[in-house]
């Protein structure tokens, strides 16, 4: 009986020693340098990636750095997050793609609510709906009886398979119980080309291209897909078809199993930088709508998301390989 009570007694003088060591780890991080994986140079997540890394780095005390790791549909950088230490010293920046990947691709390797930690949203995107100046219908509401007047008739433009312009016209599309075939081109500026020859009807993407083409008059914008601040005075197509709403974003992640108190620091640090007024204005020149979140409001979003779009991509068939 003695005997195990002197053993007890080192055992609990053993942890007590211990648990300062193991707090102090805590209260360093971070480290060393912090990595911030991401997809293509150019892109908008890189461009946030950057502007994120710059915030960053004095009030973490350590450089930031931005790691590209494109291809594979941005596979590439998701799988240098997941096989990264969970320490937060390896975080990502990545968008829409990687959490509806799974609905579009059923060999996908990560399961998004399972590989990753959210940390914060960057920022939100709205789309903009939009018509070559030739086509006679000025709203969401005249598109949608132009387009039921004649079945099958109308093409909607887009780019790859499973991209946001993709996606956000078979949403539209199908809310509006309309038949448009879909013309697909290689890149964004042959879309735009062949929206403005007539080939193609109609077409949803990013604001500030598509806005190019509206403010010299060779587009029509009819709605943006959900509020815009860089829009605000085009009406929304959810007032004319209730509960459409269609944004990509881009959100920071850590690896699965990062530590709660690494997670609270980076959401902390990461909100603040994006809730700076000079940040928002720089996003804003870049057609990007800027600000943070609670960790779990990505999480809430990714699953509002991938429910909002799981019986679309279903219904209509759509595959990337």
């Amino acid at each position: 009986m003695q005997r195990n009570l002197v053993q007890l007694a080192m055992i609990c003088l053993s942890c007590a020693t211990l648990l300062p060591h193991a707090a102090h780890a805590g209260e360093t991080y971070p480290s060393r340098p912090i990595r911030i994986v991401t997809t293509d140079i150019g892109n908008s997540n890189d461009l946030l990636a950057r502007l994120l890394a710059e915030s960053l780095t004095a009030p973490l005390g350590q450089q930031v750095i931005v790691e590209n790791r494109g291809g594979a549909g941005g596979g590439i950088a998701v799988e240098k997050l997941i096989s990264a230490a969970p320490d937060g010293h390896t975080i990502m920046v990545h968008g829409t793609s990687i959490w509806l990947l799974p609905l579009l691709r059923s060999d996908t390797p990560w399961d998004p609510f399972r590989d990753f930690t959210p940390i914060s949203m960057i920022a939100r995107n709205p789309a903009v709906l939009v018509v070559p100046a030739s086509l006679p219908a000025k709203s969401v509401g005249e598109l949608i009886d132009y387009a039921k007047a004649r079945p099958g008739q109308l093409n909607y433009v887009s780019v790859d398979d499973g991209s946001p312009s993709h996606l956000a016209a078979e949403l539209f599309t199908s809310m509006a119980g309309i038949k448009v075939v879909r013309v697909t081109y290689k890149g964004g500026g042959a879309a735009f080309n062949g929206l403005m020859s007539g080939e193609g009807h109609m077409m949803v993407n990013a604001i500030a291209p598509a806005m190019v083409h509206v403010r010299a008059g060779r587009l029509r914008a009819l709605a943006v897909t959900s509020r815009s601040a860089q829009l605000p005075d085009i009406p929304t197509v959810g007032t004319t078809l209730p509960g459409y709403e269609w944004i990509t974003h881009q959100a920071i992640f850590a690896p699965a199993r990062t530590p709660p108190s690494i997670v609270k620091r980076l959401n902390a640090e990461a909100v603040r930088a994006l809730g700076r007024t000079e940040l928002k204005e720089r996003g804003m020149k870049l057609g990007i709508e800027v600000g943070g979140s609670a960790s779990a409001d990505v999480t809430a979003m990714m699953k509002t998301e991938t429910a909002r779009m799981r019986p679309v991509i279903q219904r209509s068939g759509i595959k990337v390989h």
